[in-house]
Formats: C-alpha cells, structure tokens, sequence
C-alpha cells in the first residue's frame, strides 16, 4: 500500500483502538495519539472479515484500505476481543503500512495483572521507538504526558458533573463532542477548549424537569443517538462509553516513581467495559451509577455481534427490572443505518417512562 504519494508516512499520528491503551505513552514518545474509527460511514468495499465481525473492527480495516490517515506512523491495537485479534492479523497480512502493534491486556484488576500489563506498557514504549520512529520516552517526558491527560480528565469531569447536576442545563450531545474531541485531538487541545468552555457550562439556566436517562454500552463514535434523545424530550446525564465516561475517570497517580505501574494501575482500575472479569463488580458499578444519578431509565447500545456486550445484555435487562429502573437495549451496526428505527424504539421507551 502506498501512502502520503509514495513518501514515508510523517512520523507523528498514532493510531489507537481501545480505551485501556495509554495516550500518554504515545505522547511521550513524541507522537500525537488519535483514537481510529475507520471508515463508519460503510463507504468502503467488504472486507476479508468474516460479515458476522463486529462492525467496528471491519470499519477499521476498511479505513486502512480504502482511506489510509495521512501523517501516520503506525496504529496500536489492543487485545480486547477476538475480532481485534483478527483484526492484528489481517492488518499484517492486508495493509502491511503503516505499522501495527499489539499489545496485551489483562482482564482481570489484580495485582499481578497490573504488573503484567506494566510489563507490556514498557514494551510499547520501547516499540514505539523502534518500530514506529518514536522518541525514546523517558521519565520526564512520560511524567509531562501524565501531568497533561490528568488535567484533561479533571476539566473533563468537571463538565461530566455539570451534566448530571439536577441544577443544570448542560446537554449530552454537547459534552459527547467534546469527549470525542479528546480521544481524537489529544489531551493539549482537550484541555484548551475545555477550560474555554466551562465558563460558558457553568452559566446555563435550568430548563424543565426532563426524564434523565443514563447511556451505557460499548463504542460510541459520535453524538446522533444523543442528539435524538434530547430532540424526543429527555436528557442524557451520564454517558458510560468507552469514549465518554469510562475514558476520563481515574487519575494516574503523578508521584509514583514507577509511572509505568501508575499508568497500569489506572488504565486496569477503571470502571470497566464488558470485556473485562468480575461481571457482578461490573453490574454492580451501573447499578450503583443509576442509583446516584438519580435516573428514570437506562439505554445501552452496542454494535452488532459484539458478543462480550450481548452475552450480558439479559443479566442488564434482569438486573434494573429487579430495581425498577426500565431498560432499552439497541443494537446498532456501526454506521447508524437503522437510525430511523431506533428513534422509533427511544421514543417508545420514553413514553413508558412518562
């Protein structure tokens, strides 16, 4: 594959698939992270992924082929499933350019698993170095790029909190966008229009009561589902994604002397997705979440034949029936096709909620 007209791609941009991948590596080898979504509009042609392959992973190997970012160096991808393990494999073999790395990811949240995934992390740094033309990272570059991303969740969850506050008027999609923005500019730019934005957040009047809704699942890559929610009369008050909520909680902690641990220790601590073990801890922590955001109903959504979300999708359904909180689940293929039918499906659940 050739990119950038036949030249050697610029060695800045690199691409990431998962949330427990740390930008903050990649900043500190000096190179600009930016979450990769691939081709989600479906304008590519089939890829060699089976058709029954989550509809993210076969996005992102259809981006590669069809419209390759410029100015990247090579793309990390995480061991979170098996279609991304597929999907490693047939990077290797289909699009050779820019390079992919892989990198491994504990399930579990212990000790040793954090040691583990420390292990891996140095590892990364080092290939970021070697394989993709990256700086070696050092001790204080990598404490820079930590001081930065923990600001940049700070501010973050000071909007998250203006979201949720009951007092407020800040709306979902809004903050959503803003969420996008820091898994795709960066932590530097996230943190900029962060604090402009605030003062403005902070202003908003009280609107009527509306129905407050809570949105969990897996990959969200932009607001229309959000958008739609409001437009029907409802307010989203906690995105729960891998690009919302879960990406920006938790700090690393800035005094260890081990910042790889630190870093693997927060990355494996976070609130987790359904990829992960300790499914009751898992249920648990949406419960908890429901309860303390004070919401009249839960959506989830997920891409089709995501399996780890869809095993545990009846475990959801009976866990908020038990505590009277009603439940949507919508499944969706990624591009958003059956938009029309999931508007149908959001404002026949919020006429229940009424």
């Amino acid at each position: 594959m050739e990119w950038e007209d036949g030249l050697k791609p610029l060695a800045r941009k690199v691409l990431y698939t998962c949330s427990y991948i740390p930008e903050e590596i990649i900043v500190a080898a000096g190179m600009s992270p930016e979450r990769f979504f691939g081709d989600p509009q479906g304008s590519a042609p089939e890829t060699p992924l089976h058709p029954r392959t989550c509809g993210y992973a076969k996005s992102l190997l259809a981006g590669a082929l069809v419209h390759p970012p410029p100015g990247t160096a090579g793309i990390v991808v995480a061991n979170s499933c098996d279609a991304m393990r597929r999907l490693y494999d047939l990077w290797q073999a289909y699009v050779g350019q820019p390079a992919a790395l892989f990198l491994e990811v504990p399930k579990k949240q212990d000790a040793d698993s954090i040691t583990f995934f420390a292990a891996e992390l140095r590892r990364l740094a080092v290939r970021l170095e070697k394989d993709l033309g990256g700086e070696p990272v050092t001790r204080a570059s990598l404490q820079e790029a930590v001081a930065c991303s923990n600001r940049a969740r700070r501010l973050v969850r000071e909007v998250l909190d203006l979201q949720r506050d009951p007092g407020s008027d800040v709306g979902a999609a809004e903050v959503f966008e803003l969420c996008l923005l820091g898994v795709t500019a960066g932590p530097s730019e996230l943190c900029r229009k962060a604090a402009a934005l605030l003062p403005t957040l902070r202003s908003r009047a009280r609107r009527a009561a509306r129905p407050r809704l809570l949105l969990t699942g897996g990959i969200l890559h932009q607001a229309n589902l959000l958008r739609f929610i409001e437009e029907l009369g409802a307010h989203v008050v906690v995105v729960d994604t891998c690009q919302g909520l879960r990406h920006y909680a938790g700090l690393v902690d800035e005094s260890q002397q081990d910042l790889m641990l630190a870093l693997a220790r927060r990355y494996l601590l976070k609130p987790a997705c359904a990829r992960m073990e300790g499914l009751e801890a898992w249920l648990r922590h949406l419960e908890e979440l429901a309860r303390s955001c004070g919401v009249d109903g839960v959506v989830c959504t997920t891409v089709k034949f995501c399996d780890p979300f869809a095993y545990n999708v009846p475990l959801l359904t009976e866990r908020f029936s038990l505590i009277r909180i009603p439940f949507l689940f919508i499944e969706n293929d990624y591009r958003w096709a059956d938009e029309g039918q999931i508007r149908t499906s959001v404002e026949a659940f919020l006429e229940t909620i009424d």
